[in-house]
């Protein structure tokens, strides 16, 4: 765990998961829960001298954390904390087990009914390393590297795996530790654990089946295997009398207690044995989960939280509160989840979007506290050449930030620098095949905003493969500490496979008419399923940072070359671009440099800058004719790919038609949408407008040559002209070629001969007569 967000559910967060913003400029850790309380642990993004980790505590439906200076008595990093009713363990990364608090039963282990005020080791096991510590109500368990369990404390029912029912000091457990335990997990009066070799294995109390047996039986010292759960155990939970065991393959089990729903098998039957919750089967993958005393959290692969059982809730209150969760169309018990219900994580501002993914969530009976690693979720722009020198913004979630409005009320020029200055930004560009890895300085500019360089990747094994005409993608991972821990790799770039099938036209169903009900039905449901896949695809390539070769010589011409000034005209600017790059963030500038003579000096009185001179008492006359005819402007319009290949589409942008003859125009092509390559296109607009025909009437049975007498004309290699017929003729428009006069300026084009049309349109008639 590092840096990152910290959320809480609790009685008093209206059934989601919310931040807690005094995490957010630290780093996070250790997350602890059980029984009634749950812990933080954090430290400085930036360790100094005299830094130090403080441990904040969340207790009952409290959503305030309150911090415990008890803790600075540990010497050592921490690496566990296991919470027991009136005790806590602590356990560092050398392997030292820390007690606290009151010796019932003698719980916290320093022998006899001495109660341990501070956090002291525990003697009995100073010399033994340990690895994992778990704690009940009035019990522990601990187990070292070379797999040894030691237990004490209470073991009324057998919790401890010795035969004894109290152990003051932690006493070797013969009966647990040739199990060889990987993780242990307390209940109220049962232990549920994994082995190394994958197996579940439980011991305690069975009144409420809670052992996963098959049936009720008397409490035993002694572990017993589960044979029932038909794959290998990933990580098992106990909760107050219920258990929860997920397997390798994604599927989760539960058995015990379920006065709540808890165990999410969409009722609230007791369970004596193992049982798959179907609800997750071909829905959701579960790496963990964890039980508390009414209720069970599951995490997914897909980073979510789903809960079932009780929804924790004001203690105060005494009926679910309207906020509480309910499943669609199910009548499940007030303020109850009998099924696993996804857990919303709060926006963090109104309509926003949540971008984080929980990757770790621990339960206590009031609460989930849920930790979202910092990850990035989005790169703009998402595409760079391999030559290097872009500016790229790589938005990460849970970044430290200090924002401006505090600086400015925290003090003067004598404050220390924001918190993000001070922090060693780095970015790892990282590829497999082909291959690439590559460190570069980053910056915090903003919130979840990282700012770098692109670095040059030209004589990489990835520079190789991009620089003969394809784009590679490219994870981004972003460390604040300097490099020692870094974001994990976003989901998968998508495949070529992929990116080729949403340009590919769907097949159509055979034994479909063309017109007909069910091809109309299905080409819409297959318009939307592209729709839909280019979507998700879209997504998923902006969490990466994909590397190509830039044409060199940019684009090469644009066909048309001209548009009206009205816009609406496609456009194609032609350019030799890689394969399979994304579109994101296409952009084409129309460029207008404005003119400084056009050589008519009553049009040019009626130029936008020559009007605001006009209104200058005593203008200077040599700035004023040095002045051009208008300011410059630039239009940026959103382009797409060419199905074809051939360039980049777009559509002309409308233009003030008494300003056109005061510019020079040219359009400019951006794959990145910040910089533009090297060649600017030239451009026209024109405002054509038709002042008459000659001649304006001819025979129907007979071709006649006519003359378009017109204004606006610009040079241009494409000349048609549309006939269009009057609507209760039902006549299609039709496009003819035309001929531009460049001496006369005129326009000329055949109108070809209509007696076919005239005489089908009368037998038409007759007929209808």
């Amino acid at each position: 765990i590092s840096s990152g967000e910290v959320f809480l559910l609790s009685g008093e967060t209206g059934g989601e998961l919310r931040l807690q913003p005094c995490f957010l400029n630290k780093n996070v850790r250790v997350l602890a829960a059980g029984l009634d309380r749950a812990y933080v642990t954090c430290e400085p993004p930036v360790q100094k001298e005299g830094s130090r980790v403080s441990v904040w505590k969340f207790q009952g439906a409290s959503q305030e954390p309150v911090e415990c200076p008890e803790f600075e008595a540990v010497e050592g990093r921490i690496r566990e904390i296991a919470v027991g009713d009136k005790h806590l363990l602590v356990l560092t990364h050398e392997g030292t087990v820390y007690s606290r608090g009151t010796a019932a039963y003698g719980c916290v282990g320093h022998g006899g009914a001495r109660d341990a005020p501070e956090f002291q080791p525990v003697p009995a096991l100073r010399g033994k390393k340990v690895q994992l510590v778990a704690a009940g109500p009035c019990y522990s368990v601990a187990v070292t590297h070379d797999g040894d369990v030691y237990s004490w404390g209470q073991a009324f029912q057998g919790e401890t795996g010795l035969f004894s029912c109290v152990e003051a000091v932690p006493r070797f457990a013969p009966a647990v530790t040739p199990f060889k335990i990987a993780q242990v997990s307390c209940g109220h009066g049962h232990v549920i654990a994994r082995t190394e070799g994958q197996q579940c294995i439980a011991w305690g109390e069975n009144t409420c089946g809670q052992l996963g047996l098959g049936h009720k039986s008397k409490p035993t010292y002694k572990p017993q295997v589960l044979d029932s759960i038909p794959s290998q155990i990933l990580g098992v939970s106990a909760g107050w009398a219920h258990s929860v065991a997920v397997g390798t393959d994604g599927r989760a089990y539960a058995w015990g207690l379920n006065s709540h729903g808890q165990l999410g098998l969409g009722d609230t039957a007791t369970r004596m044995a193992p049982h798959l919750l179907h609800e997750f089967v071909n829905k959701h993958e579960v790496e963990s989960a964890q039980a508390a005393r009414t209720f069970t959290v599951f995490r997914t692969s897909g980073r979510l939280a789903l809960l079932s059982g009780q929804v924790p809730c004001s203690p105060n209150s005494k009926v679910a509160p309207e906020f509480v969760p309910r499943r669609p169309g199910e009548k499940d018990p007030p303020g109850c989840l009998l099924a696993p219900m996804p857990i919303t994580l709060a926006a963090p501002a109104p309509n926003g979007t949540n971008h984080s993914e929980l990757t770790n969530v621990v339960a206590f009976d009031r609460g989930v506290l849920a930790f979202a690693t910092s990850t990035v979720y989005r790169v703009a722009p998402n595409l760079a050449p391999s030559t290097g020198g872009t500016v790229v913004r790589a938005f990460v979630t849970g970044l430290p930030f200090e924002p401006p409005a505090r600086r400015n009320q925290s003090g003067g020029d004598g404050a220390p620098p924001p918190i993000q200055d001070t922090i060693p930004v780095k970015v790892r560009l990282r590829s497999t095949a082909p291959n690439l890895d590559m460190v570069v300085p980053g910056k915090i500019v903003g919130v979840d905003t990282v700012e770098f360089v692109t670095p040059k990747v030209s004589q990489s094994p990835l520079g190789a493969v991009v620089d003969q005409g394809t784009t590679s993608a490219v994870q981004l991972r972003v460390s604040v500490d300097g490099g020692f821990s870094w974001t994990p790799d976003r989901h998968s770039a998508p495949t070529a496979h992929e990116l080729d099938q949403t340009m590919r036209a769907p097949a159509k169903p055979a034994g479909a008419k063309k017109g007909s009900l069910q091809s109309g039905l299905q080409g819409f449901k297959d318009d939307q399923h592209l729709a839909r896949q280019a979507r998700h695809l879209s997504t998923r390539g902006s969490m990466v940072l994909w590397i190509t070769r830039w044409p060199a010589d940019g684009p090469t011409h644009v066909e048309p070359s001209c548009a009206p000034v009205g816009g609406g005209a496609e456009l194609l600017v032609h350019a030799d671009l890689p394969s399979r790059m994304p579109a994101d963030s296409l952009i084409v500038r129309f460029k207008c440099t404005p003119r400084h003579s056009i050589g008519d000096a009553d049009l040019e009185g009626t130029a936008p800058l020559r009007r605001d001179v006009g209104e200058v008492v005593n203008p200077c006359r040599d700035a004023v004719a040095a002045l051009p005819l208008a300011t410059p402007l630039e239009v940026p319009v959103v382009g797409w790919l060419d199905p074809g290949g051939r360039g980049v589409c777009c559509v002309s942008p409308p233009f003030v038609a008494e300003h056109v003859p005061f510019y020079d125009y040219s359009v400019e092509l951006s794959l990145d949408g910040n910089a533009f390559l090297a060649r600017a296109l030239p451009f026209a607009v024109f405002d054509l407008r038709v002042t008459a025909l000659e001649p304006n009437v001819g025979p129907l049975t007979a071709c006649t040559e006519v003359r378009v007498k017109c204004t606006g004309s610009v040079p241009s290699d494409i000349q048609r002209v549309r006939l269009d017929f009057p609507k209760d003729l039902q006549w299609p428009s039709r496009l003819l070629a035309a001929r531009l006069d460049h001496t006369t300026g005129e326009i000329s084009f055949e109108m070809p001969d209509l007696a076919a049309e005239v005489r089908q349109r009368t037998d038409e008639q007759r007929a209808a007569a």
